[in-house]
């Protein structure tokens, strides 16, 4: 008896052994497809041209499908509303081996030995299926394919019917979606030939963003020498043994001005980036500029890292948009940690309007990267001091759907967070952009991003522009509500911050410690005498690092709210 209840479990233990092994194998395998696809992906959207019109463009992902999926035959169909039917957009045919598709003579006609002829339109109500199926069309086997906003794909004649198609071309042709209602997008916005130049500069910016990180940071560096007013931004080499650390800034004198020798590190090894300062004035001293291109450099090296790595998962997808909104930020000593801070206040918001979990993680993603089209403007157009021509306005607002069809085509997804980013400059009163939507027609996430963003906007100065006083701030928020700002929204935001006030007391201390109020990296903070310490308020500290990232303590938020609070001005 004892010896086969023993042999028994020895056998569910081995059985245990090969399911957890098997298990592993196919989740490593699944990671490996999965990195596999983005790669493909990414050389795809680095052969993407904006303005060589939409049916070359949906060869080149036709391609790239043919590199998963075995076909002699691949056709990409767009939706047509107006005509209530999804017409042929671009063809290819195989050559042998899979992962070299031909596109068909003018990309729409067939050869002539082809034995299958794809229709040229298909009806938009004849009940197409959804996601990825196998259907029958005439007696021939086809792979067809529902992309969400309107499009189809379609590959045979298939001899033999593989897999459930719908988990594994569905991983494939994700990212079609949203980049294909891009191109529609671009295509639509090419009304004159101004508009199509200045247009394609931005598209192409934004593809930039996606495909060719340090062609991003070389964009952010530009935004810096803008705001900090520096010269130069030489690139050079640094020797192998020139960064034993983290990022340094050195500074240096040359005929009068200072010289900032940046040095930190990329995929291809450590880089030395050179700026002088503009001679004879400045925003900022030579040492506070030297702190804030330090933290720019630290941001830099973060964002390479996070483009080098793996992204097969969209939690990695995300620290990567994340990273890229961090980097844009620390390029300004009045931004750095603007982004973090729109997500934390975002979330506050969120979980007052009883929101769940995912909701709240969804709308804090979306506030972190709500800004994040301002990377493909052109350069010094975002830090313009004055006000902006009709067209440079136009351009400007352009941010918000960059920014968007950024999240759609990283994450490759259409969902929540490109609708926040999308919509957050809409007005409850139907006034805002891109769409004029009104009311609860307005995403949940954007009405909330867009107090936040107004809030923030009030409290923190811009290089010629003062912030304004805690008080003062939450009067703008009510002042717009029901016509700027929802309502209930702001009322949710004002009640907690006055919860806050009333259980903080008439004390003259802060709501928190300064460096986590404002969510200033440490690189910044670690130089201040104030970091790190808890005991008294911060502004009694001498010398402190404030004005490094843009701020003085009588125009500090932290300050101001707690002035107004121990004078018994603050609301209850």
């Amino acid at each position: 008896m004892m010896p086969s209840m023993t042999l028994s479990i020895v056998v569910m233990l081995l059985a245990a052994m090969f399911a957890m092994a098997g298990l592993y194998v196919a989740e490593r395998r699944k990671k490996a497809r999965l990195k596999a696809q983005w790669s493909s992906a990414r050389r795809a959207l680095e052969r993407i041209q904006p303005l060589a019109g939409v049916e070359n463009n949906l060869d080149v992902l036709l391609e790239a499908f043919s590199h998963s999926t075995e076909a002699s035959m691949y056709a990409f169909y767009l939706l047509q509303p107006e005509k209530k039917q999804y017409t042929l957009r671009a063809l290819r045919h195989s050559k042998s081996n899979i992962g070299q598709a031909s596109p068909s003579y003018s990309g729409l006609a067939p050869y002539s030995a082809q034995p299958y002829l794809p229709p040229t339109s298909l009806p938009a109500d004849a009940g197409m299926p959804e996601g990825a199926r196998w259907i029958e069309e005439n007696g021939t086997a086809l792979l067809h394919i529902s992309l969400q906003g309107g499009g189809i794909l379609r590959a045979g004649p298939r001899k033999k019917r593989s897999g459930r198609p719908e988990t594994t071309v569905g991983e494939t042709v994700g990212w079609f979606a949203p980049v294909v209602s891009w191109l529609v997008q671009v295509e639509a916005s090419m009304r004159s030939e101004e508009a199509a130049r200045k247009s394609e500069a931005s598209w192409r910016r934004l593809l930039l963003l996606v495909a060719e990180p340090e062609t991003v940071v070389d964009q952010a560096f530009r935004v810096a020498m803008d705001v900090m007013e520096l010269t130069g931004g030489e690139l050079v080499p640094a020797a192998d043994d020139a960064l034993q650390g983290e990022a340094t800034v050195s500074l240096d004198r040359e005929d009068g001005r200072a010289v900032f020798a940046c040095r930190y590190r990329t995929s291809s090894g450590p880089v030395e980036r050179i700026f002088r300062s503009l001679s004879g004035r400045g925003v900022m001293d030579d040492r506070r500029i030297a702190d804030c291109l330090r933290t720019a450099c630290l941001q830099a090296e973060a964002f390479l890292a996070a483009a080098a790595g793996n992204r097969a998962t969209r939690s990695e997808r995300v620290l990567l948009l994340k990273r890229l909104a961090s980097l844009y930020d620390a390029m300004s000593p009045w931004k750095t940690g603007h982004a973090e801070q729109m997500s934390r206040y975002a979330t506050v918001i969120a979980r007052e309007l009883g929101l769940s979990v995912e909701e709240v993680q969804e709308i804090a993603t979306a506030a972190w990267i709500a800004n994040i089209g301002e990377g493909a403007l052109e350069p010094g157009l975002m830090t313009k001091d004055g006000r902006f021509t009709d067209d440079e306005y136009d351009r400007m607002k352009s941010h918000a759907e960059l920014g968007a069809a950024m999240a759609e085509m990283t994450l490759g997804e259409k969902g929540s967070i490109a609708d926040a980013i999308r919509h957050h400059h809409e007005r409850v009163d139907g006034r805002g952009y891109p769409s004029g939507l009104k009311g609860s027609a307005i995403p949940l996430g954007a009405r909330i991003i867009a107090v936040v963003q107004t809030f923030l906007a009030a409290v923190h100065g811009r290089k010629h522009r003062e912030p304004l006083a805690f008080g003062e701030a939450l009067g703008r928020l009510e002042a717009a509500a029901g016509t700027m700002l929802d309502p209930e929204i702001v009322g949710a935001f004002v009640d907690w911050f006055s919860r806050k006030r009333a259980d903080a007391g008439e004390a003259m201390e802060p709501l928190g410690v300064c460096w986590e109020m404002h969510c200033t990296p440490s690189s910044l903070c670690e130089v201040c005498p104030v970091y790190g310490q808890r005991e008294k308020p911060c502004w009694t500290y001498e010398n402190q690092a404030c004005a490094s990232h843009g701020k003085s303590c009588k125009q500090c938020f932290v300050y101001t709210e707690a002035a107004e609070r121990s004078r018994g001005s603050a609301k209850k």
